[in-house]
């Protein structure tokens, strides 16, 4: 396939052909496929400098954690399910769908859903502590905690009983 443009690379991967590449030496063919790839790489890392870069912010002499997304300085916020328990086995498909619902009107705030979890064991050095009965996490950027809070309000672990903790994530 040849053309004013010239052969084109494979649709798939970007590439030089099988063909193109027995066609024409190596020397002539990667060098401007390697421009390519450079120019495509620059124009990701642009775009994703710009949508989420990550960085470090002092909000009331502590460092934490945060991310810049379309110009609100965004901290993290991990959320752990204590008490309640998980729901039985009838109620399960009730409280999924619930779940999806609430996720569905939280938006892109909700960065990991989490998943249910249950206790593996303690590394420890001395005494342990008492362990805690976390049943589920989930990871939340806000602004803050009070807009986490809110968030938070309307969640079904809530209603059925249980209590999220909101921990913010320090640098």
């Amino acid at each position: 396939m040849s053309g004013a443009a010239g052969p084109r690379p494979d649709v798939k991967t970007g590439r030089p052909t099988q063909h193109q590449m027995a066609a024409k030496p190596p020397s002539e063919v990667l060098p401007s496929y390697r421009r390519q790839r450079k120019q495509e790489i620059r124009i990701i890392n642009r775009a994703a400098t710009r949508a989420v870069p990550v960085r470090l912010a002092i909000v009331t002499g502590v460092p934490v954690a945060t991310s810049l997304i379309r110009g609100a300085i965004l901290s993290k916020f991990l959320i752990t399910y204590h008490g309640a328990g998980h729901p039985d086995p009838t109620e399960m498909e009730a409280a999924r769908k619930e779940f999806m619902a609430w996720l569905d009107s939280v938006g892109p705030a909700v960065t990991d859903p989490g998943a249910p979890v249950g206790y593996a064991g303690q590394v420890f050095a001395g005494d342990p502590e008492k362990i805690a009965d976390i049943i589920g996490y989930s990871i939340i950027e806000a602004d803050s905690a009070e807009a986490v809070k809110a968030l938070l309000a309307t969640h079904p672990f809530v209603t059925r009983g249980g209590t999220l903790q909101v921990n913010q994530a320090m640098g």
